[in-house]
């Protein structure tokens, strides 16, 4: 596992994630001047940076709302592809199984 070390070389305050998917390792309030040491798995990481206004800071509750949204989605786009292949091969009556696929495959998009 790398460590990496980011140094804050702004005038103020900063939040930082390291995001897979959601965030999955993150400081709050990184002031000035300070660095941040941090362990990080051997694999693609996304850097988020964000000017700490309070209100904007990392948690587990967001990113575990985050990652129920991607499984969500995810399921909801399975869900409608099993639902369109059911009515596409008569194995159930077609509109009402479009009509799912179409409701399931527009929440996947939306999540």
């Amino acid at each position: 596992m790398p460590n990496v070390a980011v140094l804050n070389e702004t005038p103020g305050p900063l939040n930082i994630a390291f995001r897979f998917v959601a965030p999955a390792s993150w400081t709050n309030t990184l002031e000035p001047g300070q660095t941040w040491n941090c362990d990080q798995g051997s694999f693609w990481f996304t850097i988020e940076v964000r000017r700490d206004l309070g209100h904007n800071r990392f948690s587990p509750e967001h990113s575990w709302q985050i990652a129920g949204n991607i499984l969500g989605a995810w399921g909801a786009g399975a869900a409608s592809v099993l639902f369109g292949t059911a009515g596409a091969v008569g194995i159930a009556p077609a509109a009402p199984a479009f009509m799912g696929a179409s409701a399931l495959m527009n929440h996947a998009v939306a999540g």
